[in-house]
């Protein structure tokens, strides 16, 4: 019989880069227009059940983007499995803030955990979504923590359950591995 397994995962990034629309996509498979703020954290509660019949429940920690509430997002942290860090590709700013984020997170934990880049919005692209050099180097300064960069759309729904249930099978490979089941 597959076991369950419970995942805490922190998602992280600027203001209104689309934490929350990216969580509600994937939870509830909507989206809303409109741009509401998060206060402080929310969470959020997703059961799945990965392709070889074991549960997962994934316990998502929206946690606000705004410099405001820093003094106290730390507390949060701790007992997370996983970090989702987004950013918006039409925001420059956004992206150059990924490794603030990755770095604040290591600093609270006190240790280096897995974690997933989301590059959100990619639905406002021209091209394809490409990873720029600033992206490549945190790959270089942070292997093997990095699963992987997904572009997503919380609007249009792109790539957005596939990143979580690749999180989802990662963890529950890991602590098995860890387990040595």
């Amino acid at each position: 019989m597959p076991e369950s397994y419970v995942f805490k995962l922190m998602v992280l990034g600027d203001a209104a880069v689309g934490k929350t629309s990216l969580i509600r996509r994937f939870i509830e498979n909507k989206f809303e227009e409109g741009y509401t703020s998060t206060i402080g954290v929310e969470f959020l509660i997703k059961d799945l059940k990965l392709a070889d019949e074991t549960d997962v429940r994934l316990v998502l920690w929206d946690v606000a983007g705004q410099s405001k509430y820093a003094s106290f997002k730390h507390r949060y942290y701790n007992g997370a499995n996983c970090l989702l860090i987004v950013f918006d590709v039409t925001n420059t700013r956004s992206c150059m803030n990924v490794e603030l984020w990755l770095r604040d997170a290591r600093t609270v934990l006190g240790r280096h955990i897995p974690f997933l880049i989301l590059a959100n919005k990619i639905d406002k692209l021209e091209q394809p979504f490409v990873p720029s050099s600033f992206l490549l180097s945190i790959v270089d300064s942070y292997s093997p923590y990095l699963l992987k960069i997904v572009g997503t759309s919380a609007k249009t729904g792109r790539n957005v359950e596939d990143a979580f249930m690749d999180v989802a099978s990662y963890l529950v490979k890991e602590f098995s591995r860890a387990r040595g089941t």
